[in-house]
């Protein structure tokens, strides 16, 4: 605990070290923040995989590769959604 203390960064009015933080389920805003960031950026990766899948689907004629690709599309669209409303609840707490 002691090289631990040397280490530890401050949240809050205590002292923890990152890895205390996340085993006590309290992470630095640094971290909530690029959490947050990487999943939008995910769900970004997610919806244009999803158009380049549909896309290829219908060049082939391939109906269930047109309807996964678009499902794709609609779940990093949800990601990224749910990140974007993530990051206004932060700010409003």
């Amino acid at each position: 605990m002691v090289g631990n203390l040397l280490d530890a960064s401050r949240h809050g009015d205590c002292y923890f070290s990152s890895l205390e933080a996340r085993r006590y389920g309290r992470a630095h805003p640094e971290e909530i923040v690029m959490s947050n960031v990487s999943k939008r950026i995910e769900g970004g990766a997610e919806e244009i995989g999803g158009k380049i899948k549909s896309g290829v689907g219908k060049l082939l004629g391939n109906k269930q590769m047109q309807v996964t690709g678009k499902a794709r599309v609609l779940e990093g669209k949800a990601k990224q959604q749910f990140a974007k409303a993530a990051d206004r609840v932060k700010v409003k707490l």
